[in-house]
């Protein structure tokens, strides 16, 4: 089962983005910021991370650059913006 972590500060949308995927065949998590994706990926390996980049205490960017030494080769990461 695919992995999909999605990293969005706005409980709606990262809400709707978890129900959505949640009909198909994946395993889904959610996180509020950066720091707390952060956290998950340390604890488990994604297939594809949706990443919002203006979100509080650590945003996208500085996520990337926190994750991007840790990468595994086979995670996929598609930036989000609500702008």
């Amino acid at each position: 089962m695919r992995k999909i972590l999605i990293v969005e500060d706005e409980d709606l949308i990262r809400e709707a983005y978890v129900l959505m995927l949640s009909t198909e065949p994946y395993d889904v998590e959610a996180a509020e910021n950066g720091r707390v994706a952060l956290e998950k990926c340390e604890a488990k390996e994604f297939d594809l991370i949706l990443l919002d980049i203006m979100m509080p205490e650590m945003n996208g960017l500085q996520f990337l650059e926190q994750y991007s030494d840790k990468k595994p080769p086979r995670t996929k990461i598609i930036i989000l913006s609500n702008l």
